[in-house]
This record gives structure tokens, C-alpha cells and sequence, in this order.
């Protein structure tokens, strides 16, 4: 399965239609598409990295987009899970 989790900007939500569209072009292109919204009341980078990386099903490949905030938070959850970057 590959799957694209989008990660979004700074108090945005992945309901905005900009990320609606990312999330179709991905599913053109054969990904299972999803999304992640941090908690953003949290606060901490540690909270929004455990989220998301509890969305992760094992042995999927994943790739991971993220916007400002959210690109930090999937740099630190790729990090922690050992992956492979590309820029």
C-alpha cells in the first residue's frame, strides 16, 4: 500500500479545500490519501509527532507532506521512525 499523509501549516486544517486537492492529485497518482491534524492546542512538538506516528501502518510506504509547522512535524516523525528522506 502507499499511503500520503498530509500534514498542514500552523492552525490549519486538512478540511481547507487547498489540501482537498493535494489529497485528490495523490489519489490520481495511486496513493491512498490521508490526512493528519495536530492538536494544535498542544503545543509541543512531541505531542504532534506521536500522533502522527500512530497513524502509521506498519510496513507501508509512506510519504509524508507537510506545510511550514507541519513539514517540522513530519522531519521529526521520519526522523524518530528511522526513514529514508527525499528531497
Amino acid at each position: 500500500m502507499k499511503l500520503a499523509l498530509i500534514i498542514p501549516g500552523w492552525e490549519q486544517d486538512c478540511r481547507e479545500a487547498r489540501y482537498a486537492s493535494i489529497a485528490r492529485a495523490f489519489e490520481e497518482a495511486g496513493f491512498e490519501a490521508r490526512s493528519y491534524n495536530p492538536t494544535w492546542g498542544a503545543g509541543k512538538m512531541a505531542v504532534w509527532t506521536d500522533e502522527l506516528l500512530a497513524q502509521l501502518p506498519a510496513g507501508a510506504e509512506v510519504t509524508l507532506l507537510g506545510f511550514s509547522m507541519g513539514a517540522m512535524i513530519a522531519l521529526m516523525a521520519a526522523a524518530r521512525k528511522g526513514c529514508k528522506f527525499t528531497a
